[in-house]
């Protein structure tokens, strides 16, 4: 077996195999492409929390509406609660959602008003959502 050195390369004209720094274009390729995954995967997950954010902020919203009625009816004396109308509409925008609060009274019995709040709102993507709150008012000396 015959090797050849560096130098009867050079005199044959042959040209000398100095390894290459840097990466192949397959390298750079396949670099590329787990870069793109990982980067669409990150970009969903912020989409994907913004748009809990949003829902959680609307439902917390919501829920305050629900409270504030609430406790103001629980501030009521007796006579105003039953001057109160049996259906009332309030709307509400805050933040750029706009909220609508119905409030429901029955009397399941003298001395009582059956109270029923539901606060209806829509997303930012038009899909309307509900929550509501059912309590009982009662007459007391």
């Amino acid at each position: 077996m015959v090797t050849i050195s560096s130098e009867d390369e050079a005199e044959l004209g042959i040209p000398c195999r100095v390894p290459r720094a840097g990466f192949s274009l397959i390298e750079i390729i396949i670099g590329m492409s787990i870069f793109a995954i990982t980067a669409a995967g990150i970009f969903s997950a912020l989409v994907q929390a913004g748009i809990m954010k949003e829902a959680a902020a609307n439902e917390l919203q919501a829920t305050m509406l629900l409270n504030n009625e609430m406790e103001h009816l629980r501030g009521l004396d007796w006579p105003q609660v039953e001057a109160l109308p049996a259906k009332a509409v309030f709307n509400d925008a805050v933040k750029g959602s706009a909220f609508s609060t119905v409030r429901l009274i029955s009397t399941p019995v003298t001395g009582q008003r059956e109270v029923k709040l539901t606060v209806s709102w829509t997303d930012s993507k038009d899909k309307t959502f509900t929550t509501s709150v059912v309590t009982l008012l009662t007459e007391y000396d």
